[in-house]
């Protein structure tokens, strides 16, 4: 009982939470799935905290050219282990049968203004 004890207490310690500023988005690009199905969203995540950020989950939101909504993806990334000042570029895909996925497929990212919103990270 002690040894668990002592295991979840260095757990918790060693693993916090952290606040929307531990991490940006720096890029992105939407590009046509696999065999040229459906769409995908690429971003490229920084860590700007002194710490690894380890897991994260987090709203994709992107607005079109008039500032309408135009695409929300909600993100579990159990393992995104960025390390301090380091960034990862990220693939993800909606089904490629959804508004979503045509939107990502037939569109240019940069007539889109995308960021992450409700962000939790978990810090190491």
């Amino acid at each position: 009982m002690k040894k668990t004890l002592l295991t979840l207490a260095a757990t918790i310690a060693i693993a916090t939470s952290a606040s929307a500023n531990d991490i940006q988005m720096v890029g992105y690009e939407f590009g046509s799935g696999e065999y040229d199905m459906g769409g995908k969203i690429t971003v490229d995540i920084k860590n700007v905290s002194d710490k690894e950020v380890v897991a994260g989950k987090y709203n994709i939101v992107c607005d079109d050219a008039f500032g309408d909504r135009a695409l929300t993806m909600k993100v579990k990334d159990t393992s995104m282990n960025i390390a301090p000042g380091a960034s990862n570029k990220t693939t993800w895909a909606p089904n490629m049968f959804s508004k979503m996925a045509t939107l990502l497929k037939n569109n240019d990212a940069k007539n889109f203004d995308c960021k992450l919103e409700d962000i939790k990270v978990i810090l190491n």
